[in-house]
């Protein structure tokens, strides 16, 4: 009977393992889906903490400018900045924890049909 109850004990305790690791670690994705006006942006912004990535990918269908900016007061910093671009996929590894905003400014002289995914991916604390 001991040897029983041992076994249930050791399965439920691997099982419980199992599912913290996939609890602590999270997922998160948006869709991008945007007509671009002339002359205007399209904005998607995301809390995120140090060590967590911020994966993107986007298409779109005339060259658009691209950014990846946090602000800090009235100082605005871009970790990543592409002008002309109509397709684009990266990652971008967080340095600190921040409210970081995706970015595209259509400067053609007709609508930009954008899209696309940012997946946020979330470390274990």
């Amino acid at each position: 009977m001991r040897k029983i109850l041992a076994a249930v004990f050791i399965m439920a305790f691997v099982s419980g393992c199992a599912g913290s690791a996939g609890m602590q670690s999270k997922t998160e994705t948006a869709a991008i889906d945007a007509l671009v006006a002339p002359g205007k942006i399209h904005e998607a912004c995301y809390e995120m903490l140090k060590g967590q990535v911020l994966r993107y990918r986007f298409t779109a269908s005339k060259p658009l400018d691209f950014n990846i900016h946090f602000h800090e007061g009235a100082h605005i910093s871009y970790p990543v900045e592409l002008n002309g671009v109509a397709a684009q996929n990266g990652d971008y590894v967080i340095p600190q924890d921040q409210f970081y905003c995706l970015m595209w400014t259509n400067k053609q002289a007709e609508p930009v049909t954008l899209g696309g995914s940012v997946v946020l991916l979330r470390s274990p604390q």
